[in-house]
């Protein structure tokens, strides 16, 4: 008999079970928007009070929840994140990648290699798949269909471009929640954003590169009309947009040095409104409130960009109110024990299992990203860190899961929701008229992720990049051993 519940104290799960049912049933349904599971996380908040007791220790437990560090974490982050994202948008980052491919005058195999390296970059920069998407299909489909490239390749290029850059992003949202997700076990604190970013390149840059051949060889031998196609490029193309790429280099720089993500966005804030200001790329009338000559009041880039990313936020925050609870009555530890079994008795099982939840989860949630790190973060902290595995490594297998399954999964959100951009494209381009490729077809075309996938399943089985938490939390390649359940 629990104190605090009726019947037992398992009942503490229940808010988090019912957010996650509803969240997939949601999901198949094609309602995939942050604002529904907003509302469906409050709910299942309430709903799990009428089963407790004592009312007053369950909301106390909500609470603590909600001002667990993790959720207080990635509030302070995200807000960062949002304002920097925002000005990269205004900027036209994405006019100066364009005119890059205009002045270089690509086709075929090699047009196919840049749409990838040039939506990696907007991806980086951005941190966001649907930022990179909403800004370069536009563009680079139409003009890669007139080159004579199949579409659904074109596509595959773009998507796995963004979802590249969504993985490496130090202020991608997944990087940020996997990473706050991820407990220290020898010592007081979370994994860093920089640390994990940083860590994850030896499984990147082999993806990346795979990602890269492969698109390139499957455009080879295209034929079309490349000046129709230079004539849809040169109507985008913006070269005084190419110089915010300097912020994101400073940013990407700072974070890999081993600074905190905060200095390395700062940098990143400060230094891009320098430059929009003084190239005129961001005026200040952009970057504050304003009135407009016709009487339209505009908040500008630096709230827009906050309120972008507040939806996220909130998510995240009830999401650790509902894991406060599993935690608060000791049933995170037994329920990933349960859930590991005799895997978790040795570290490649431990990682099996991460691997193995976290791409069931993201096969079954029909969402964007956050929210398979989001459910899955503590759930690999728990079980790896029954293990000591490094926080790094465990908010790297969390995010590339996130980063992988999504894509290539033909009923799921990013090729549904790219054939639904693309369709809105062909009042403008009647040529893409009848040459829409299909969710499947955009899915097995998307190498990145598939690519990412792979890796990880062959790093989990022979221990490429292995690392356990040393005695002061360092990285370290030999195992020390299972901690006991009541500090995982």
């Amino acid at each position: 008999m629990s104190r605090v519940f009726y019947l037992t104290r398992w009942m503490a799960i229940v808010p988090l079970t019912i957010f996650i049912v509803l969240m997939v049933f949601f999901s198949f349904r094609g309602q995939v928007d942050t604002q529904i599971l907003l509302g469906v996380g409050v709910l299942a908040l309430v709903l799990g009070s009428l089963l407790a007791r004592d009312k007053g220790a369950y909301w106390d437990g909500v609470v603590s929840g909600l001002g667990d560090r993790t959720a207080v974490l990635v509030v302070a982050i995200m807000s960062l994140v949002g304002v920097f994202a925002q000005l990269m948008e205004k900027g036209g980052l994405a006019g100066g990648v364009i005119w890059l491919a205009d002045t270089i005058g690509l086709s075929g195999g090699f047009f196919m290699l840049f749409t990838y390296v040039a939506c990696t970059v907007v991806g980086v920069a951005t941190g966001s798949t649907v930022g990179t998407l909403s800004v370069m299909l536009p563009v680079l489909f139409p003009a890669g269909v007139l080159m004579g490239l199949p579409s659904a390749l074109v596509v595959g290029a773009i998507v796995s471009g963004a979802a590249t850059g969504d993985h490496y992003s130090p202020v991608s949202d997944t990087a940020i929640i996997s990473s706050s997700t991820q407990r220290f076990r020898r010592r007081a604190g979370l994994a860093d954003v920089s640390g994990v970013v940083k860590a994850r390149l030896i499984y990147v840059l082999p993806a990346f590169l795979i990602a890269a051949v492969a698109h390139f060889l499957v455009g080879l031998g295209a034929t079309g009309d490349d000046a129709a196609a230079a004539a849809v490029i040169a109507k985008f193309a913006d070269p005084s947009g190419l110089i915010m790429v300097l912020p994101v280099l400073l940013v990407i720089g700072v974070a890999l040095s081993g600074r905190s993500v905060f200095e390395s966005l700062s940098y990143g804030i400060v230094s891009a409104i320098l430059l929009g200001v003084v190239t005129g790329k961001l005026p200040l009338a952009d970057l504050f409130p304003a009135k407009l000559a016709d009487g339209t009041k505009t908040l500008g880039a630096l709230a827009d960009g906050v309120l972008e990313v507040v939806p996220i936020m909130l998510m995240v925050m009830i999401v650790m109110a509902a894991y406060g609870l599993v935690r608060e009555f000791g049933l995170l530890e037994l329920l990933t024990a349960k859930l590991a079994g005799g895997a978790r008795k040795t570290a490649r099982g431990a990682e099996a299992v991460i691997l193995a939840l976290c791409s069931f989860l993201a096969f079954l949630v029909v969402g964007n990203n956050s929210k398979v790190t989001i459910i899955g973060g503590p759930i690999s902290d728990a079980v790896g860190g029954r293990r000591l595995l490094h926080p790094y490594r465990r908010a790297n297998l969390v995010d590339a899961v996130a980063n992988s399954v999504s894509y290539v999964v033909p009923w799921h959100i990013w090729p549904i929701g790219v054939v639904s951009m693309l369709a809105t494209l062909t009042t403008t381009f009647p040529f893409l008229d009848g040459k829409l490729p299909t969710p499947a077809g955009i899915a097995f075309a998307s190498f990145y992720p598939m690519a990412i996938w792979v890796i990880m399943l062959i790093a989990v089985v022979t221990g490429y990049g292995r690392r356990f938490e040393g005695p002061e939390g360092e990285p370290v390649a030999e195992e020390p051993g299972e901690v006991a359940a009541t500090t995982a």
